[in-house]
């Protein structure tokens, strides 16, 4: 009687079984390594949104320029000050590229009313990781984007709009000063 060398139906079970694991403990890293990603932009919103408010502390509590305009675009006056790096500011695959706050010269005590004139941080990358950003930041205090009487160009996440390839969310953020 020939004798037939292979595996036994046990042994290609616990390979199998070791193959399953292996590939779900990859599957949970990537998981793992996208939410890391989410919090480091996160983290780099906040900087943005501090970095903001630091210069406003610096100006003496003035959040608008002396030159005339509605919308104050600040982050020449961020970079410059070195409370952000160069912008567009790249954590991942999302960018961060755009920060402003309005302002009305009409009325400067208006200026003080956070709900009214809130900070905008523009960030541009993939919808999903845009969708997790969002989802990420509705507990923050400050937030507007989930609140129901935020700012119409505030995203919701449901509604991030396309800008070709990229996608693009603005997240606003009502004021601490």
């Amino acid at each position: 009687m020939y004798k037939t060398k292979g595996f036994s139906l046990i042994e290609l079970s616990i390979v199998i079984a070791i193959m399953a694991v292996l590939a779900g403990g990859a599957m949970a890293g990537k998981g793992f390594m996208d939410a890391a990603k989410i919090t480091q932009v996160a983290s780099a919103v906040e900087t943005t949104r501090v970095g903001v408010e630091t210069l406003v502390a610096r100006r003496g509590g003035q959040w608008h320029r002396e030159e005339g305009g509605m919308l104050s675009v600040i982050h020449d006056d961020l970079i410059a000050r070195n409370l952000v790096p160069e912008m567009p500011w790249r954590i991942g695959d999302i960018d961060i590229s755009f920060v402003l706050v309005t302002q009305s010269y009409q009325n400067p005590a208006a200026m003080h009313d956070s709900d009214n004139h809130p900070i905008y941080i523009l960030a541009t990358g993939p919808e999903s990781q845009l969708a997790n950003l969002l989802e990420r930041l509705e507990n923050h205090a400050l937030f507007l984007n989930n609140q129901p009487d935020h700012p119409r160009v505030c995203t919701q996440k449901n509604a991030i709009e396309s800008s070709g390839q990229e996608y693009d969310a603005i997240l606003c953020f009502r004021r601490s000063l």
